[in-house]
């Protein structure tokens, strides 16, 4: 438990309490612990609804990825130098949109382009 030792004051009427310093940052640490509780709440409150994945689940959603990205890189080596060079560029032109959802539609297209990948 914080424990503060508090000095009343009074001026022109108000009534005012000096701490000393290092009681003041015990109590802004605090407030700002509270804070972040209150935001890691809020965003939990949010994201109630969102599926949830096990780490193992995650895990393989990544091995698969890494995976067709390998798949796509080995066929885009068999494609022409022109053709090579206008599918990375399209690839790199949709990691540029701000949009989260374009970006992700763009790349699988691209990667869906080359042919045998499933995603």
């Amino acid at each position: 438990m914080l424990q503060l030792h508090p000095e009343p004051l009074t001026k022109n009427g108000q009534d005012f309490v000096v701490l000393p310093y290092a009681e003041f940052q015990q109590i802004q640490e605090l407030l700002e612990d509270l804070e972040n509780l209150e935001d890691l709440r809020q965003a939990k409150a949010e994201q109630k609804d969102d599926p949830i994945y096990s780490l193992e689940a995650v895990k393989n959603i990544l091995f698969q990825s890494e995976h067709n990205w390998e798949n796509a890189l080995e066929k885009l080596k068999t494609e022409t130098p022109e053709n090579q060079a206008e599918k990375i560029k399209k690839l790199f032109d949709s990691w540029n949109q701000s949009n989260d959802e374009q970006e992700q539609k763009a790349t699988l297209e691209i990667i869906q382009s080359v042919e045998k990948v499933a995603i």
